[in-house]
């Protein structure tokens, strides 16, 4: 009976070593994961899709490869997407960028971006600690599209840094409709709480927010999780 009762001890251990083990490597890939970046189509056409980088040191500076792009110019390069299909970009690098549908960025045209920058927690350095992962939707040149980032899973909360301490989605409304939502800079707002700097072509400019609360943020040291970039429908104009 005494060896009987030494095994069961014995294979006690064994398992609650093993599932300590376990429970540890699961919190590894909780806390430390990189955050994936995904763009789908809503809408039952198919849209072309353009990828612009800012570059940046320590930050990605090529589009190739990057959700099939291989019609490129480094830093920016376009895509089709399906009616009703998705793609994403699986990396730990830092990137920096934003996405447009139908349209590249130009100056004085009509066009929203939806801005992301990720996965830069190892840019922390003594001049530039505590990076920050951020997203907006930038209507600051106007509104082509009816869109939306849904955030979902990783290490820590985003937020306004104001009012809303757990952003999980932010959505567009049209040119003039987008004052005082979190996450979303208003057209001709360069600041998201004033004008200071718009082009004259961005005349009359909306209302701007009442607070800053345009860029939603997250310390890049709790990343993970993915940013999801929907394309609803084209803005009928």
């Amino acid at each position: 009976m005494k060896n009987v009762g030494r095994i069961i001890f014995i294979v006690a251990i064994i398992i609650g070593g093993w599932a300590w083990h376990s429970h540890n490597q699961s919190l590894e890939v909780e806390n430390y994961p990189h955050t994936k970046l995904m763009v789908k189509n809503m809408s039952n056409d198919s849209i072309q899709v353009y990828l612009t980088l800012g570059g940046g040191a320590g930050y990605t500076h090529s589009v190739s490869g990057i959700f099939g792009i291989t019609n490129n110019q480094s830093l920016q390069g376009s895509f089709y997407l399906g009616a009703n299909d998705s793609v994403m970009y699986d990396n730990p690098a830092p990137i920096s960028g934003n996405i447009s549908f139908g349209i590249p960025p130009m100056n004085c045209t009509s066009v929203n971006l939806f801005e992301f920058c990720l996965n830069n927690a190892s840019l922390d350095s003594k001049d530039a600690p505590n990076q920050m992962e951020s997203v907006d939707i930038s209507c600051m040149s106007g509104v082509n599209v009816y869109g939306s980032m849904e955030l979902k899973g990783g290490g820590g909360y985003w937020t306004d840094n104001h009012k809303d301490t757990n952003a999980t989605k932010i959505v567009n409304n049209a040119k003039y409709h987008n004052s005082n939502i979190s996450g979303i800079f208003p057209y001709g707002c360069t600041n998201c709480i004033n004008t200071a700097g718009k082009q004259a072509c961005q005349t009359p400019a909306a209302t701007p927010s009442t607070y800053n609360i345009c860029l939603i943020q997250r310390n890049a040291k709790e990343s993970g999780g993915v940013v999801i970039i929907n394309y609803l429908r084209m803005l009928n104009n």
